[in-house]
């Protein structure tokens, strides 16, 4: 099957024979609902929708999709959101040979800063765990690039991070390997990200393109956010 994009029911539908996403359009934000594993199956979905952005907590877009062909077998998708400050453009490029797509978000108008993350956390009690049962769509974290959920409880996540500047640095590779319990708010930092369910024997990897984490400037904390 080519690559393919689809709008029904207030939904907006991609992919091609490896995977098809997802996304709710019709509503005050962009809500990513469900990614599919053709091949094996898998459903990454979570319990509630999640927001592909968050720049304003009272935001309320207008969206509209459109799709154009990229050479013969890709297929460059566009979202473009407005509001009142500002526009959104959330673009994503797959191929038809390909299990992955590329995301990229193009803001145009103000931002108007959220909480910093002490602000978010802070509740009293450094030793508290907290727990965190979503009974409402659930908005990513400001600078957020994609926003998806899984109800997977354990998840075994590995890291890698890249580093350049060989005149200063000979350990160019560092892999961290963790698992991921979904109860309060854990943060991974470098470029690749792998998140693999061992029971089912399926995974997802994540792609951070961009500098290598050293060399990033205004860096503002984890590459990856996880509740």
């Amino acid at each position: 099957m080519d690559c393919y994009m689809k709008k029904e029911q207030g939904c907006l539908y991609f992919g091609n024979d490896y995977f098809e996403r997802i996304i709710q359009i019709n509503g005050s934000v962009p809500m990513s609902l469900e990614m599919r594993d053709k091949i094996t199956g898998k459903c990454w979905k979570g319990e509630q929708p999640v927001s592909l952005f968050s720049l304003s907590t009272e935001a309320d877009y207008v969206c509209r999709a459109h799709s154009r062909p990229v050479g013969q077998k890709g297929l460059r998708v566009v979202l473009q959101c407005f509001e009142k400050q500002h526009s959104v453009e959330v673009s994503f490029l797959l191929f038809e040979d390909s299990p992955f797509f590329s995301t990229h978000l193009y803001v145009c108008g103000e931002l108007n800063r959220q909480l910093s993350d002490e602000q978010q956390l802070a509740d009293g009690n450094e030793n508290a765990v907290i727990v965190k049962k979503f009974d409402s769509p659930v908005l990513s974290e400001q600078d957020s690039i994609e926003g998806f959920g899984t109800a997977d409880r354990h998840l075994q996540v590995s890291s890698v991070s890249l580093r350049d500047v060989t005149d200063r640095y000979n350990n160019l590779v560092e892999t961290k390997e963790e698992w991921l319990y979904s109860f309060g708010r854990q943060t991974f930092y470098g470029n690749l990200f792998q998140f693999v369910n061992p029971i089912e024997d399926v995974g997802l990897t994540i792609v951070k393109e961009s500098p290598c984490p050293g060399a990033r400037l205004n860096e503002r904390g984890a590459d990856v956010v996880c509740y």
